[in-house]
């Protein structure tokens, strides 16, 4: 009878394991058969700046990971040939970096030379693996380190991120980061991986299997769910931040972006609430008074000519 019992809970811990190990991958592999992208560059919204990216000088730029993964980007020169103000702009889950084409004008206009990566897993980089910033975190570092190397050593940088991209420069902010990084703009990140999946997990029955999932990311890639957390990562970071989030964001909770701005540590911190709307789209939606509020704060940290801080018509 106790070998019955034994039987029972072996054949118990491998159906977990199983229904653990289909979490997993659903949650962190990435289809690379798949062309993801979050932006319809036909949108009216986007069709300027699509145009302007077709046109606009830029080439294309790889590094390697720490983690020997190569990773890929565009780099779009400045429009003055004298700035020394560099922008990395990083996309979000199932994006890529032309997502981000957008934004990438936005910084251009400000005279910013712009470095558009994509995430390991997504676009023309390399990886089956997203790990929700706990390895993009380095990535990002050493984006950083190779725009130093190669476009200026004394450049100052901003970097930009939208959902897991906010997460993941976030989690960047944390690790001893160059000086040159003078500003971060965080729209829509999370402050808890765990957290933010619970909340937008269906049916909720899955999140029983959340503790498989974090051991099969241990067991596989050596960290757990639950140590993907922004918020412990702010905390150790001064660099100066305004985080965006939108009122209504039914994916990662506006209390979280909250939540991230009263943790920052930085002498310097903006929080840029968007009424009425949903995750990730707050440039969309307030675009105006984005652009507006940028134009405001950016030359307390960047050298930008005054021309380049008239908007645009």
């Amino acid at each position: 009878m106790e070998h019955l019992w034994l039987y029972i809970l072996l054949i118990v811990i491998v159906i977990y394991l199983f229904f653990s190990f289909i979490v997993y991958l659903r949650i962190f592999r990435i289809d690379r058969s798949k062309k993801y992208k979050v932006v319809n560059q036909d949108d009216p919204f986007f069709q300027e700046s699509y145009a302007w990216f077709q046109k606009v000088p830029k080439e294309q730029i790889s590094i390697k990971s720490y983690d020997n993964v190569r990773l890929n980007g565009v780099f779009i020169p400045s429009i003055d040939e004298t700035s020394t103000n560099m922008a990395i702009v990083v996309h979000g889950y199932k994006a890529f970096s032309e997502d981000m084409i957008i934004i990438a004008k936005l910084y251009s206009d400000l005279g910013f030379k712009v470095m558009l990566i994509d995430l390991r897993a997504h676009g023309a980089s390399e990886g089956k693996l997203s790990s929700f910033g706990y390895y993009e975190k380095f990535d990002i570092k050493k984006w950083i380190q190779y725009s130093l190397r190669t476009y200026g050593s004394t450049d100052r940088i901003l970097l930009h991120g939208v959902s897991m991209g906010a997460a993941s420069i976030i989690q960047a902010s944390g690790l001893n980061l160059p000086s040159n990084v003078r500003y971060i703009v965080a729209d829509s990140g999370y402050s808890s991986l765990i957290k933010m999946l619970r909340n937008i997990t269906t049916p909720k029955s899955l999140i029983i299997f959340f503790p498989g999932v974090s051991l099969i990311t241990y067991i596989a890639h050596r960290f757990f769910i639950e140590s993907i957390h922004p918020l412990k990562q702010i905390k150790k970071s001064k660099i100066p931040i305004m985080i965006i989030h939108g009122e209504d964001d039914e994916v990662v909770p506006f209390s979280m972006g909250k939540s991230l701005y009263d943790n920052s540590k930085s002498p310097y911190k903006e929080f840029y609430p968007v009424k009425d709307c949903l995750h990730g789209v707050g440039y969309i939606k307030d675009k105006e008074g984005i652009d507006f509020k940028l134009r405001q704060v950016l030359p307390n940290f960047f050298i930008i000519k005054k021309t380049f801080l008239k908007p645009k018509k």
